[in-house]
């Protein structure tokens, strides 16, 4: 079983309740915030960004996913993993 990001909760979860069907479940991009705090700022901007012809969305990606990454994230990760998702 392969789990993305949020998926990985669901697959680790579904590894615990029923291991004969998902014994190996394999996690791509595991989600992690470094405290409570960040992990909802996070998760109440997912999916929120409104597009148009101007570039504020960018810049609100940019602000989530590089200056609001997580500690001990360095620039070169929070590049790489925007621009891999």
């Amino acid at each position: 079983m392969l789990g993305y990001h949020t998926g990985c909760i669901v697959a680790v979860d579904l590894a615990i309740r029923r291991p004969d069907p998902a014994r190996k479940p394999c996690l791509v991009a595991v989600p992690y915030y470094d405290t409570p705090k960040h992990q909802q700022k996070l998760l109440a901007g997912i999916d929120r960004f409104s597009y148009g012809e101007e570039a504020d969305h960018v810049v609100a990606m940019w602000n989530n996913t590089v200056k609001e990454r997580a500690k001990g994230v360095s620039l070169e990760q929070a590049v790489d993993i925007s621009s891999n998702a």
